[in-house]
């Protein structure tokens, strides 16, 4: 982006208007961000990774397997066996 597109983007009384927003959007994004970085200050480096732990045995659970997907496909018709 090059200052004369800030430029009219921001010009006038609508543009000003635009500035506040984008500003309070900015100012949000920065709360949040702070926030989730001192709580992460405060926790071990264990109970981190017990948490990427849970997250991805989270994940594990929610996919299908091969055998399923495969079976979903022959179902529908859009997948046959080699020997087909």
């Amino acid at each position: 982006m090059l200052p004369s597109d800030l430029v009219d983007k921001y010009e006038g009384m609508e543009g000003w208007k635009r500035l506040e927003f984008d500003l309070a959007v900015l100012g949000e994004i920065h709360d949040q961000i702070k926030e989730s970085t001192e709580d992460s200050k405060n926790k071990s480096g264990a109970a981190m990774e017990a948490r990427k732990r849970q997250r991805k045995r989270r994940l594990d659970d929610d996919m299908i397997s091969g055998e399923e997907m495969l079976a979903i496909l022959k179902k529908q018709g859009i997948s046959r066996d080699k020997g087909e």
